[in-house]
């Protein structure tokens, strides 16, 4: 890679613009925009929607001269995208013009299939990349708190924007993030499709990740990262805790749940309600920073009891800080996960989740003492943010 090279990213990350017109987006995000840094880009334009309040998530700033904004206006659906239609194209043509290296787009935003036919016809010599992340039948079908005659209609409006963005994908470079997303495509799509794990973690991250100091016979400490919301599984969560309580006997843990969402307060009620809520924490929305990392390495068990994701995301980080992980089995869980490290589980499987934490406590002092274990993470550490655009660009490791 040419060390001067530089990059337009179409990622809708909802960032915010300060007074002084740095760019505040939230720390996880920011990773992203720093490992290309770290790669060598020297010119970075984002195009991105705007929100024009900052909130909690937008805790990490990127100074204005570290970064071009593309700003698109804010919108919360794909429906109100429609109705920004003529910001959005004029941001596309105002990146097109501005003739980068290279163009990443995350894949679904809306209208890549108008953006990538103005860099094929204004930016000639840029080279494209489609990255999925996303598997959109799921992400509607599995929103709880729609009717699913509005799941319909919602799926159904965005089917042509699927099929387009499909059929330009034929002028780009290709790949999923794992192998969820790559199901859901097009077989013309699918048959040149490169699957690649995408992590959050930087090179840099990984130096300070050493082997964890096990303590015998203390409490085992479950850890759960990630929104609170229902499609997230908490339900079962909380059910399993519930069993172990009342009808295990087993009371030598406790779960920390580090995250923020609409569905929080429900939460709290249930656990209030079913008397467990002494084994519980809620130490809120964390940002990607050490104070993350050290939740994280305090763990002895991770817990992902998602029905549906195309990672997640947070299942790779814990088992890079050599957590116990036991997963649902949904995204790329099974890519990462084997019996030296972790248990998979069916998805909403109330009873599967209850043994496998049964077990995992039960046997906490063989965990810790698990070389294996161990040795297993530490495979996950070639997962760094890095490598991953090393891979989405086909360049070599020693390329920065």
């Amino acid at each position: 890679m040419n060390k001067k090279s530089s990059i337009t990213l179409y990622c809708n990350w909802n960032v915010y613009v300060d007074d002084n017109g740095d760019i505040w987006l939230t720390s996880a995000d920011a990773q992203y925009i720093r490992a290309l840094k770290n790669l060598g880009f020297f010119k970075i334009l984002l195009i991105s929607k705007v929100s024009k309040n900052k909130n909690l998530c937008h805790d990490y700033c990127i100074l204005k001269k570290s970064l071009v904004l593309i700003p698109i206006p804010f919108f919360n659906s794909y429906f109100k995208s429609i109705f920004k239609l003529p910001a959005i194209l004029k941001a596309f043509f105002t990146a097109a013009c501005m003739k980068s290296d290279y163009l990443y787009i995350r894949v679904y935003e809306p209208f890549i299939y108008l953006l990538v036919p103005l860099f094929k016809i204004l930016s000639i010599n840029t080279i494209r990349c489609m990255h999925y992340v996303a598997e959109p039948k799921s992400s509607i079908f599995y929103n709880s708190s729609s009717l699913y005659i509005v799941k319909i209609l919602r799926y159904l409006l965005f089917l042509p924007d699927y099929y387009l963005t499909n059929i330009v994908s034929l002028f780009c470079h290709i790949t999923s993030n794992g192998p969820i997303p790559m199901k859901s495509t097009p077989f013309f799509v699918r048959n040149r499709m490169r699957e690649i794990i995408e992590s959050s973690i930087l090179e840099t991250n990984l130096k300070f990740i050493s082997p964890k100091n096990r303590i015998s016979g203390s409490i085992v400490r479950i850890l759960y990262v990630g929104y609170i919301r229902p499609s997230k599984g908490m339900d079962t969560l909380i059910n399993a805790v519930n069993e172990l309580h009342h009808k295990d006997g087993i009371t030598n843990f406790t779960v920390t749940i580090v995250g923020n969402g609409e569905y929080l307060d429900k939460v709290k009620k249930e656990i209030n309600d079913k008397k467990i809520a002494h084994y519980f924490s809620f130490p809120g929305y964390i940002p990607f920073s050490s104070i993350l990392f050290e939740y994280y390495y305090n763990a002895d068990i991770f817990v992902n009891v998602s029905p549906s994701e195309t990672g997640p995301r947070v299942l790779l980080e814990a088992g890079i800080f050599n957590c116990y992980l036991i997963s649902t089995k949904v995204g790329y869980s099974s890519r990462i996960i084997n019996n030296n490290n972790g248990i998979l589980i069916d998805i909403n499987n109330l009873e599967q989740l209850r043994i496998a934490l049964i077990n995992s406590i039960k046997n906490i002092d063989d965990i810790r003492n698990n070389s294996f274990l161990y040795e297993e993470n530490k495979k996950l550490k070639e997962y760094s943010t890095e490598n991953f655009f090393r891979l989405v660009f086909n360049f070599e490791k020693n390329d920065r």
